[in-house]
């Protein structure tokens, strides 16, 4: 058949939504005129209706829940773009987050060398009609998953009938990723929806060769790109398409380099303006280069088994990809059945050129799963080239044990994880000016989202160069202006679980004033500690607020109704206690007992003695008298404790209470 693009000429027998191009009705079966009829628009209608009411009532699960399950990191950041859209400036081109660098303290932290913000855009737009509320940031990435699965539902019906385009649109709506991302402020859904429709668009250019379908391709195809760049892969499965239509005729025929301008034009001048002037003036960004570091993924080993399990048993799940392997082998006439191979080959370069963000990122190997549910889909949908009962009893149990999987980590995904970071925001929220700038201890800008704060994270200090919560980002944030360092991390006092917090606690409990929430800790920068003992001189350890004086590795408060409330050193086997001694005490007595039995322990006081104790059972209390010396460091005595075993769990003693006796 002859292709004459924009010649007006058309294809007899244009293919339309009732009749699938493929010519095809179910895998391998010729469809004749009664059999087109009985694949009506109206039955193709209602099974996507069922698709898209599915997929609706499933996100609209906890639809108004705070943004603190397992991606809030990266939901609250775009929040915040949609945030600062609706008080500040609706410019595209302008969008702004709530952290800085430690260069300098803009007043306006415009974002760069990142996507086109469309999402928060239209988020804030509804902001004006709805107000900021948690469930309107939900809207606009839910109307864009459904929208991709219309694309997606069309296009497959185009390629290999109903009950494939049915079975492959169902395995995408309850795939975890996509069912979860699909009501995050994320631009995943608007990008997978740009997907599906320019991919849709550019097959009907490329078969029938109309005008509308042309721009609509290309239009959508520049909107994919802006919406995620990396997404540029897909170009593979067009050039099938193109020369499965055009053969060599591809290289001189106009409409091709037509289309190839109006994408890259606009795509190419955002990137320029987003990578090349954005981020040099800012130093802001949602990436680091360090995704893009090639030898140090690919040449590990780790890498592939890491993101092997993560597909297995999160992006993909192991029904899916069983029966995708199945669907590897090219069942029936179709002259579409190699172009979901060309579809997940593409798909799989994504994987070499940004390694370090499909490792770090799950969400990323999203990319995957449209090729994927399509090769499963196939697979399943020849089992029903036979009308037969148990046939279709055997693909219903499938995709039932499927979907029950899917939804099984769908709800995990969706499990609240990160509540200490908007507790700890919460209370900057309503205790602090709006002017506190705050250094948060945690890489993720949750925290600083509910906060409503200006300040820094500990993820990166500017583009391509990563941070640390460590004395060294404290000093250079004191020096912006930062009144406040939040912990918004419920393990911050427990060394068996936030070691990474070991070197910076007893600085913060040493130097400054702080607040201590049931699950975050507040120090602020401008009042000096203050560890001096209750009115009473006896401190009942296993509380919240008596880990001021703890220094060290200590684990978690805990309490037995037989001994009373508690702390455990370990893992390490010497910590710490430091504390204000009160004027003319001259005995510290310590409640302690051993994790083990058969324990020596040694109490030190620095500028005095040391006391030695001997455990023979354990968990039985004891107390220690521990001679204060007459001066202390600026007036507070360290004490070390020092054991010499510890048990299983990394536990040596058990610390009770602290009192000084006159």
């Amino acid at each position: 058949m002859r292709l004459e693009y924009f010649s007006g000429e058309r294809i007899s027998k244009a293919p339309t939504e009732d009749y699938p191009l493929s010519g095809l009705d179910k895998a391998g079966e010729q469809p004749s005129a009664s059999a087109g009829q009985t694949f009506s628009m109206r039955k193709n209608c209602i099974a996507l209706g069922f698709l898209l009411l599915l997929g609706l009532g499933l996100r609209l699960y906890a639809f108004n829940a705070p943004p603190v399950d397992f991606l809030s990191w990266r939901d609250t950041q775009t929040l915040m773009v949609a945030r600062n859209f609706f008080r500040h400036n609706m410019n595209l081109f302008q969008p702004a987050i709530d952290w800085r660098t430690t260069d300098e303290v803009l007043a306006h932290g415009t974002v760069g060398g990142t996507e086109l913000q469309i999402t928060p855009w239209l988020t804030a737009l509804l902001y004006y009609i709805f107000g900021i509320r948690y469930w309107v940031g939900r809207v606009v990435p839910l109307f864009f998953a459904l929208l991709g699965a219309t694309f997606f539902y069309r296009l497959c019906y185009r390629w290999f009938g109903l009950q494939c385009a049915f079975i492959a649109t169902f395995l995408l709506t309850l795939s975890p990723y996509y069912l979860y991302t699909g009501r995050l402020q994320m631009p995943e859904s608007f990008t997978f929806a740009m997907v599906f429709a320019a991919l849709y668009y550019y097959e009907r250019w490329t078969s029938e060769r109309s005008r509308r379908d042309f721009f609509c391709a290309a239009f959508f195809s520049a909107a994919m790109l802006l919406g995620k760049p990396q997404v540029g892969v897909t170009v593979l499965p067009m050039a099938v398409m193109t020369f499965r239509r055009m053969g060599w005729r591809t290289f001189w025929t106009p409409a091709v380099y037509g289309f190839a301008v109006l994408v890259v034009l606009p795509v190419g001048a955002f990137m320029y303006y987003s990578y090349g002037v954005l981020l040099p003036r800012t130093g802001l960004s949602f990436a680091q280069p360090a995704i893009l570091e090639l030898d140090q993924w690919l040449l590990n080993p780790s890498y592939y088994r890491d993101v092997g399990l993560s597909l297995w048993k999160w992006a993909l799940t192991p029904g899916v990809v069983v029966f995708a392997l199945i669907g590897l082998w090219p069942f029936g006439r179709s002259q579409h059945r190699y172009w979901p191979y060309a579809w997940l080959l593409g798909s799989l370069l994504f994987f070499f050129i940004i390694p370090g963000g499909v490792r770090d990122n799950g969400y990323y190997q999203l990319i995957l799963v449209p090729p994927v549910v399509l090769l499963a889909a196939r697979s399943l949908s020849a089992l029903l080239t036979r009308r037969s009962w148990w046939r279709y009893g055997v693909v219903g149990i499938v995709m039932l044990g499927i979907a029950l999987n899917c939804l099984s980590v769908a709800l995990n995904l969706w499990t609240p994880r990160y509540t200490d970071a908007m507790h700890c925001g919460e209370w900057l929220k309503e205790n602090t000016p709006p002017e506190t700038l705050v250094l948060s201890a945690n890489p993720s800008p949750t925290m600083l989202y509910f906060a409503d704060r200006t300040g820094w994270t500990t993820w990166a200090e500017h583009y391509g160069k990563g941070a640390g919560f460590n004395v060294e980002i404290l000093k250079k944030t004191r020096k912006l202006g930062a009144q406040i360092v939040a912990v918004p991390d419920a393990w911050f006092d427990n060394a068996f679980q936030s070691a990474r917090y070991d070197s910076m606690r007893d600085v913060l409990y040493d130097s400054f004033h702080c607040y201590k929430g049931a699950d975050f800790t507040i120090f602020f920068l401008g009042a000096r500690a203050d560890l001096r003992l209750p009115p009473t001189n006896r401190v009942a350890f296993g509380r919240q607020e008596t880990r001021i004086y703890l220094r060290g590795t200590w684990g978690p408060n805990q309490g037995k109704q037989e001994t009373g409330t508690f702390v455990a050193m370990g893992p390490a086997k010497r910590a710490a206690l430091r504390f204000a001694a009160p004027q003319g005490a001259h005995t510290l007595v310590l409640a302690i007992s051993s994790a083990v039995p058969e324990q020596d322990v040694s109490v030190e006081i620095q500028g005095g003695g040391t006391v030695r104790h001997h455990f023979e059972k354990a968990f039985q209390p004891a107390e220690v008298h521990v001679p204060l010396p007459q001066a202390s460091t600026n007036g507070h005595p360290v004490v070390f404790l020092e054991a010499t075993k510890k048990n299983a769990d990394g536990a040596s003693l058990l610390l009770y209470a602290l009192k000084t006796d006159n």
